[in-house]
């Protein structure tokens, strides 16, 4: 996976403006649907920058956990 640091400042800016609030990840206009994009979302919630809610996805094109929701934290704000 490549870690993409222009797609997770474009996620946490997007994030910060729904703040406090959740947001659809599919919603997003940053939003791309494949494993780089959701990997970057996986990282950023390991670093405590957002949280987020996830589910298994079984469809043949991108199987696997996905998150589904997220919100920035007050860690992902100050950075």
């Amino acid at each position: 996976m490549y870690l993409n640091r222009k797609l997770q400042k474009a996620i946490l800016t997007e994030l910060r403006d729904h703040y406090p609030n959740h947001c659809t990840v599919e919603r997003l206009v940053c939003y791309e649907a494949h494993q780089e994009f959701n990997g970057n979302l996986f990282y950023l919630e390991e670093h405590g920058l957002l949280t987020g809610q996830s589910h298994m996805n079984k469809s043949r094109d991108n199987a696997g956990l996905q998150m589904s929701r997220a919100t920035i934290t007050s860690k992902g704000l100050d950075f």
